[in-house]
Order: structure tokens, then sequence, then C-alpha cells
């Protein structure tokens, strides 16, 4: 599931809440735990190789 936030909008107590402060921001979540997060200068890149260490731990099972 994808999901954009608004923080700047009606959303910013649920930012202050999950600790964004500063913008952008890009968390990534599994299995109901964020395990990584990316905040003002990243590339996207980073975000994919990210992405890959989840599905590929479930691969070697």
């Amino acid at each position: 599931m994808t999901a954009y936030i608004d923080c700047q909008e009606a959303a910013s107590p649920l930012c202050a809440a999950q600790g964004i402060f500063s913008l952008p921001v890009v968390q990534l979540w599994f299995e109901g735990q964020r395990f990584a997060e990316f905040a003002r200068v990243f590339s996207v890149g980073d975000v994919r190789s990210a992405l890959e260490r989840p599905y590929g731990l479930m691969t070697q099972k």
C-alpha cells in the first residue's frame, strides 16, 4: 500500500505524531513496522535499495 500525506495541510498533527518535522520525508513500513526513513536529501536509488532488503530476505527462506 502507498500513501501520500501532505504534512503542510490538515494532516500536520498526524505528521507531528510520527516525528516528521522536515520535508520531504519517505517512510518505509513492512508488516506494520517502520524499517527505514529518508529525509531532506535522498535518491530514488536509496529508497529502492531499502525496499529490496525485506523482500530479498523473504525469498531466502
